[in-house]
């Protein structure tokens, strides 16, 4: 499934969330020909978190070392929401950033947005590395902060129409279907890819996926009510 469009009009520009794939896009381009090396250095390792023994890949070519620890943590909680691995990668997270995120920066406002884009960045993470704590290679892409944002969707606008795609071999179907049941059933597929473990996870990072919704489910009411609060005047 493709969202195409959602058909829930907004009453401002999305600036952040232009700017989020704008930057995006400017990384991606900087580090496409040194993308191994960049991965490297400010990709996120989990156990360089959670302190747990690393984890040694086997690949057909031989064993894939652990990234070791340089101390750097707090960067690179950073820093790996800003890496993509491919254009498949990093086109998908934008756009799902382009269709959703204009809504819910305009009902959140600027800043409230950035927070909550980071937060559930870091929620992801943490999710992931909760998952998978031994894990020594770097992982890298916005998908936890961009859930976080899909997350918020859901809780704000749940019954907003989303025109979506769907291929079906060689056939490709459209629909219009409520947020809620298209993000719901992008978040079961992330729940259910996630339960099957390491040799089913394809190299992606489900759990990441799934603890970034629940954040921004988690955080769009709190951060949603003061930025649109009624405020009576007091009459004569």
């Amino acid at each position: 499934m493709i969202p195409l469009r959602d058909i829930n009009p907004t009453q401002r520009f999305p600036v952040v969330s232009v700017a989020i794939i704008a930057v995006n896009a400017l990384i991606f381009i900087l580090t496409s020909g040194q993308l191994e090396d960049a991965v490297t250095r400010y990709g996120a390792v989990a156990f360089h978190y959670s302190g747990a023994e690393p984890s040694v890949i086997r690949a057909p070519d031989g064993l894939i070392p652990p990234v070791d620890d340089d101390g750097r943590r707090v960067l690179r909680a950073l820093t790996h929401m800003w890496l993509h691995g491919g254009w498949l990668h990093i086109l998908g997270n934008m756009w799902f950033v382009w269709v959703f995120g204009d809504n819910v920066e305009d009902r959140l406002g600027r800043f409230r947005y950035l927070v909550l884009y980071f937060a559930s960045g870091a929620a992801a993470l943490a999710s992931q590395i909760l998952a998978d704590p031994a894990y020594g290679q770097p992982m890298i892409g916005a998908s936890g902060a961009v859930s976080g944002v899909l997350g918020a969707y859901v809780v704000l606008f749940p019954r907003a129409h989303v025109l979506t795609l769907i291929p079906l071999g060689w056939i490709f179907l459209t629909a219009v279907w409520p947020a809620f049941v298209f993000l719901g059933i992008w978040f079961g597929i992330q729940i259910l890819q996630g339960s099957l473990g390491p040799d089913g996870a394809g190299g992606v990072a489900w759990w990441a996926h799934a603890g970034g919704f629940i954040a921004g489910m988690l955080l769009a009411w709190p951060l949603a009510q003061p930025q649109r609060a009624m405020r009576r005047l007091p009459r004569d």
